[in-house]
C-alpha cells in the first residue's frame, strides 16, 4: 500500500515506479534498468524473435502506425509499431536521437550535416527546426575558413631544390 501519493514517481506501461526504487534517472527512450542485453533489440518475425544490432541501425522512419528500421546492409525491417513506440520505448538515447517527427537516427552514423539535413552515407534525412538545436548540441564542431580537402598553394608538398652557386 502507498501511504503518500508522493510517494509515486511515474505510472508507465503499467508499472508503478517508486522513487526509492530508482537507481538512475528515468529515461524516456528505453535504457531500462532491467534490460540484460543492452546493445541489440529483438523483432518478433516468423515465429521467433531475431537480434537486431543497435549499432547496425542507421535510423527508423514512421510511416503511419509502423516504421522501418533501415540497416547498414541495405535491408529494412517494418515494425507495426509507431515511430514514437519504438524510439521512447526500444532504443537508448545514448546511442539514438529524434531529428524529425518521422526520423530518429543513430548518432554514430552521421558522415555530416548541414542547414536542416544529417547525411548518414549517400542518404540525406531533414532535420526540423525543433529538433535542430539538440541534435547539433551531441556532436563538437570545429569550424574552417576553407573546405576540407583543399591545400593552398604550395603547403603540403616538397618545394623544389635550390641550385646553389660557388
Amino acid at each position: 500500500m502507498l501511504n503518500n501519493h508522493m510517494d509515486v514517481l511515474q505510472l508507465t506501461n503499467n508499472k508503478i515506479i517508486m522513487k526509492e526504487n530508482l537507481i538512475k534517472p528515468y529515461c524516456y527512450c528505453g535504457e531500462s534498468e532491467n534490460s540484460l542485453v543492452d546493445n541489440a533489440i529483438f523483432v518478433y518475425f516468423s515465429d521467433e524473435y531475431r537480434r537486431v544490432l543497435l549499432d547496425e541501425i542507421l535510423w527508423v522512419e514512421a510511416s503511419g502506425s509502423y516504421c522501418g528500421i533501415y540497416m547498414e546492409d541495405g535491408a529494412e525491417i517494418t515494425v507495426s509499431y509507431p515511430l514514437d513506440r519504438v524510439f521512447n520505448n526500444d532504443l537508448p538515447c545514448s546511442k539514438f536521437k529524434r531529428i524529425h517527427r518521422s526520423y530518429a537516427i543513430n548518432l554514430f552514423k552521421v558522415t555530416g550535416f548541414a542547414g536542416n539535413y544529417v547525411h548518414i552515407g549517400k542518404k540525406m534525412l531533414p532535420v526540423s527546426e525543433s529538433h535542430k538545436k539538440d541534435f547539433q548540441a551531441c556532436f563538437h564542431k570545429i569550424y574552417s575558413k576553407r573546405a576540407l580537402g583543399k591545400r593552398r598553394k604550395g603547403v603540403g608538398r616538397n618545394p623544389a631544390p635550390s641550385k646553389i652557386k660557388n
